[in-house]
């Protein structure tokens, strides 16, 4: 029986019997070309932007937790070699510019939607309106100062009925160019996603637990930590580079002390050797 068993084993293999999805599972490797090695690093873009504006569609790799468990066995220098942590680097690194580059562009947006910037024709309306009343007040300033009191109540009276006619044009002006500061709107940029954010309580709570907002926070992390990564094995190097010439240098000065060491050895044995044969030879002619 364990004859016949040993050989379906090497005929079918040991799985034969596990249903085919199961064994292509289990005999899945980390390294083999269908799987995704970003999610093996820990973060997988596809899959944390789906369903969310950034949608990257699905991804075409298998995410399987057996490879990843093999994966984070691996010791880091197996790890660099594979080169994996540094492919999803460069995905991060795209991602971060991309998303700068949105901030930017709605930060510009908030700014110009938030400066009071007018129709031509109203802002020109408005300049003619600030001129007579700075016109108006420095006649009854002017009438005032000549006691003709009841002229300079009449120049400040038509310079107040002018204000009130020009802030009216002035609400109607937001109103046209679209502003912002008189609906009483505060938005701002999203450090983490990018997006143009009401400040409202209730839309900062929920952008704050939705999908997208997790998706980048989480690529802000991962990001952070592979370059933290990054620079401890570049120092690593460092260090050992700058180690080895002292170490060659050391094993050079070894060598140079033992051979000074061996012809010392070899002079004070020579000159036993010497100081014997001119006793001998002396001995000898006394004889």
């Amino acid at each position: 029986m364990d004859e016949m068993r040993a050989m379906l084993d090497d005929l079918m293999g040991k799985h034969r019997d596990v249903p085919l999805t199961e064994r292509e599972k289990k005999e899945r490797k980390f390294s083999d070309q269908d799987v995704c090695k970003y999610y093996l690093c820990g973060l997988c873009p596809y899959e944390e932007f789906k369903r969310t504006k950034n949608d990257l569609g699905s991804c075409p790799k298998e995410h399987d937790s057996n490879c990843r468990e093999q994966w984070n066995r691996l010791s880091e220098r197996e790890k660099e070699r594979y080169g994996y942590e540094r492919d999803l680097k460069r995905w991060l690194d795209r991602l971060e510019a991309e998303l700068k580059k949105r901030k930017d562009a709605n930060l510009a947006r908030i700014n110009a939607t938030q400066k009071n910037v007018y129709l031509a024709e109203d802002q020109a309306a408005l300049d003619r309106m600030a001129t007579q009343i700075e016109e108006l007040l420095l006649g009854a300033q002017v009438k005032g100062e000549r006691g003709d009191v009841d002229g300079a109540e009449i120049l400040a009276d038509q310079a107040d009925a002018i204000k009130e006619r020009r802030d009216a044009l002035q609400r109607d002006a937001d109103t046209r160019s679209g502003n912002n500061i008189t609906k009483g709107l505060v938005q701002s940029v999203c450090p983490v996603s990018g997006l143009i954010l009401n400040d409202e309580e209730g839309r900062l709570r929920d952008h704050h637990s939705g999908r997208n907002y997790n998706a980048w926070k989480k690529v802000h992390e991962k990001h952070a930590e592979l370059e933290e990564k990054f620079e401890k094995r570049r120092r690593s190097r460092q260090l050992e580079r700058s180690r080895s010439p002292r170490r060659r240098r050391s094993d050079r000065d070894d060598y140079s002390s033992s051979r000074r060491r061996g012809h010392a050895r070899e002079g004070i044995e020579k000159k036993k050797t010497e100081d014997d044969d001119s006793e001998e030879e002396e001995g000898q002619v006394i004889g």
